[in-house]
């Protein structure tokens, strides 16, 4: 029965001209308790549900762990609990977050994301807000499993009994108890029961013509349905409770698990890499999943009209980054590159990224703004280009002064590496497979006062820091533009995540 039936099924009750029960309850006062339970009712089912959640998958063979630090904050809050599914080391790619055995505390286990896989098949592991990769890598032997699922804020009874918080311990079994309690307001108020009732003026209840009338009498009864309803959830929530509570703890945090919602069995936002990229409003995106073969011109599939063109035509590949996408990559060797056909001015908050593969080690420049869509030489600036040594530079000159930031590692290995640079009031930073690897808080701004166009695959980078070849060989695919926001770190993994198959 709905509240609202429970409370007018109780007024009805009272006899004509009545104002409360016959335990002295009043009209406002019956609805209170119907609300009141109602209220009890969902806070109880929802930290049922909640738990469930959390330890069904157990019957699966995967391992719920509670989370107790914060090395992946803001993204997933401490206490939350992760459900880790056992895979194989084929699955253990750059991107992913893993459980681990902790190699550097015997007995404690580690949640952290994949940030590279060193040659013998170790990896190489960081938090998502930390500054650095973890100092000891990790045997594929040690993996638990990869993040699967995402429970928020369950684990948080058992992160306070670990740190002692005694209070908060009692104030959540106070808050779970007193539901408890509320539920159990309304246990009094039943259905409405059909009951034969006496015609009026005729003792036998019966009409002329012999035929009794029936009518509706309202009755207060005891409602044992309520009190077995209430044990049942009570015991549920212990159950699960108890699966929580002895789950094993993890000192990280996971933010890969869910992207679609945060509690449900998907490690990813999006499907398809244009998905991905449309879904964040890019003023540019060229997905060559149109272009003739050969090809001359870039279709914008932004729907900003931003179309390009190649310099020199170009030859189309059926090697592509994202499995959900069908079409081709540009294949840019032999001076090729892709200029924007219209000029505009140069974006003082803005972020690109693309896909990118090559095994040159002449380097050479992905991407860039320079005055002039034809010219190898001229101004330039909100540059991205690989050195002889295969490492990215992010590079902006405000005021002419050039200020670079580089990745760490080598991306010219012959595989394809989803790569993107932001600049804002935050900053400048590189990110490669969805995670930042370099940045510089303390540039903010680019250099200003042309017009220009967005090249790709080649442009000037006279004077630039490390620049080898101003073209670049390799492959590219999904380039896209956002010239007034920053995506964010959240935004940028999910883009590289709707690569998995």
């Amino acid at each position: 029965m709905l509240p609202t039936e429970q409370a007018a099924a109780a007024e009805a009750a009272l006899p004509a001209g009545a104002t409360g029960d016959s335990k002295g309850h009043s009209i406002s006062q019956l609805w209170l308790r119907v609300l009141g339970a109602a209220l009890g009712r969902v806070v109880v089912i929802l930290a049922v549900t909640m738990m469930a959640w959390a330890s069904a998958p157990i019957v699966l063979g995967w391992q719920p762990t509670t989370v107790m630090s914060g090395s992946m904050e803001p993204t997933i809050a401490v206490g939350d609990v992760v459900v880790s599914r056992p895979m194989g080391a084929e699955n253990f790619t750059t991107g992913r977050v893993v459980l681990v055995e902790d190699p550097d505390h015997a007995g404690r286990l580690r949640l952290h994301r994949i940030a590279a896989v060193n040659p013998d098949g170790s990896l190489v592991l960081r938090g998502d807000a930390n500054a650095a990769n973890d100092s000891s890598s990790v045997e594929p032997a040690a993996v638990r499993g990869v993040g699967y699922l995402r429970i928020p804020a369950v684990g948080l009874p058992i992160v306070w009994l670990g740190n002692g918080q005694w209070l908060l311990v009692l104030g959540g079994a106070g808050l779970l108890g007193g539901a408890l309690a509320l539920t159990r307001l309304d246990r009094h108020y039943a259905k409405p029961r059909r009951a034969e009732a006496p015609h009026s003026g005729d003792r036998n209840g019966t009409r002329p013509g012999g035929r009794r009338r029936a009518s509706w009498k309202l009755r207060l009864v005891p409602v044992r349905r309520a009190s077995c309803t209430v044990l049942f959830l009570a015991a549920a929530a212990g159950l699960a409770g108890v699966t929580v509570m002895t789950a094993p703890l993890a000192h990280a945090a996971f933010s890969g698990s869910s992207p679609n919602h945060e509690s449900t069995l998907s490690s990813r936002a999006y499907f398809s890499c244009s998905a991905a990229a449309l879904a964040s409003s890019p003023s540019l995106f060229y997905d060559f999943n149109d272009a003739p073969k050969p090809a001359t011109a870039v279709t914008d599939s932004s729907g900003s009209g931003n179309a390009g063109t190649f310099r020199m035509t170009a030859s189309l590949s059926t090697s592509i980054p994202c499995s959900g996408d069908a079409g081709s990559s540009a294949d840019l060797a032999g001076l090729r590159y892709i200029a924007t056909t219209t000029s505009s001015s140069g974006p003082t908050v803005f972020s690109y990224e693309m896909w990118f593969k090559t095994s040159s080690i002449l380097g050479g420049k992905l991407a860039g703004f320079q005055d002039s869509k034809n010219n190898a030489l001229g101004t330039n600036d909100r540059n991205l280009y690989m050195r002889g040594d295969g490492k990215l530079v992010f590079g902006v000159a405000p005021g002419g002064t050039m200020q670079t930031i580089v990745s760490p590692a080598a991306y010219n290995d012959g595989a394809w590496h989803h790569t993107a640079v932001t600049l804002s009031s935050a900053g400048m930073k590189l990110y490669v497979d969805g995670v930042q690897v370099a940045s510089s808080a303390s540039v903010t701004a680019a250099r200003s006062g042309y017009t220009g166009y967005w090249r790709f695959g080649d442009g000037d980078l006279t004077g630039w820091p490390g620049a080898a070849l101003s073209a670049f060989n390799g492959q590219v695919d999904n380039i896209a533009v956002y010239d007034t926001a920053s995506l964010t770190q959240a935004q940028i993994l999910a883009h590289f995540q709707a690569a998995a198959p």
